[in-house]
């Protein structure tokens, strides 16, 4: 009888702990190259936001631009609590907004990271914002003021009543006097008192008024526009040859006839 044949016995593969140690290698890559991009996702600022073209779409409003009075300004006094770090940064977007530069002045803001809240993500939001209503983009303005209001949260009223009035000025300069209304109320909330004495010419709190009234008689409220103009004029010197001076009285009287 033949003999039978035995199975081999299955080799046993060489180089396992060779293979074993790359896995391990290839694995400790992969967490490192992980832990990588989170950690750079977490050291840059978020993307920027969806702005909709929504004041853009419509053209300057030539007739409420007449009646209008004031500008949007910035205020640059904040930056003095602000950390030292910060500050001496937005003294060198202090020295390009003087010179006009609006985007290379954007460009340096959008380089700076910006807290989740507080008075130093607001002025950062409030130079956004100026920057960009010089350069004509009125909507990308305004979310930087409304950004800059929330951030606030109210704790600073003169900067609220500020970017209150800049939102506000944004809507009816392209002619939503409706949606300025709600802004304007809310500047008048955070106004400070009056002046003692008129001035020779409009400051924000007369401008305010003035612009508010528009508001109000552009919308139909023509009793509550009276009012608004007439606590305007109390305020200037409507006797001064001042385009604002100027244009407040002509409101009141346009409006009182």
């Amino acid at each position: 009888m033949a003999k039978s044949r035995r199975n081999p016995r299955p080799r046993r593969p060489r180089g396992g702990g060779v293979r074993s140690w790359y896995l391990w290698l290839v694995g400790g890559v992969v967490v490192l190259v992980a832990l990588y991009g989170l950690a750079r996702t977490l050291s840059t600022t978020p993307p920027s936001a969806v702005i909709l073209p929504i004041l853009a779409s419509n053209s300057q409003d030539l007739e409420a631009l007449t009646r209008m009075v004031g500008d949007i300004e910035l205020d640059s006094s904040p930056t003095e609590n602000l950390p030292e770090e910060l500050a001496g940064r937005l003294a060198s977007v202090d020295s390009l907004i003087a010179l006009g530069e609006w985007h290379p002045a954007l460009d340096r803001l959008r380089r700076l990271r910006r807290p989740p809240e507080g008075s130093a993500k607001a002025v950062i939001e409030e130079y956004a914002g100026f920057c960009h209503y010089r350069s004509v983009r009125p909507d990308h303005a305004l979310h930087s003021f409304r950004e800059a209001m929330a951030a606030d949260s109210g704790r600073d009223r003169e900067r609220q009543f500020r970017l209150a009035f800049a939102a506000g000025y944004l809507f009816q300069s392209r002619g939503f006097a409706d949606s300025a209304l709600a802004l304007y109320s809310t500047a008048r909330y955070y106004a400070p008192a009056p002046p003692e004495e008129p001035d020779s010419a409009p400051g924000i709190l007369a401008a305010l008024l003035n612009n508010f009234g528009l508001a109000r008689e552009t919308t139909g409220d023509t009793a509550a526009a009276l009012e608004l103009y007439r606590s305007a004029a109390a305020m200037v010197d409507t006797s001064v040859d001042d385009p604002g001076a100027r244009t407040v009285r002509d409101n009141l009287r346009r409006l009182s006839r």
